[in-house]
């Protein structure tokens, strides 16, 4: 069950959405600044919800290009 004020009870999107911001095949345009904002976020462990999704789902994209960055930065 999701808990509005815990996003770690939300599922996580199965794939990308079309949109995403991340990773979709039609991405959303972000300015910089708002892109490299969610990724911060991102990346300190923080989660961001698919805006597909209706925000009742974690963003596949965002989740696996933090994970790719946090990576990398190791």
């Amino acid at each position: 069950m999701m808990n509005r004020k815990d996003l770690i009870t939300y599922p996580v999107q199965a794939k990308p959405c079309r949109t995403c911001p991340f990773a979709g095949s039609e991405p959303v345009r972000l300015s910089n600044s708002r892109y490299q904002q969610i990724l911060s976020n991102l990346v300190n462990s923080q989660q961001h919800l698919c805006h597909s999704a209706d925000n009742k789902a974690i963003c596949r994209g965002g989740r696996d290009t933090a994970s790719m960055a946090v990576s990398m930065a190791v």
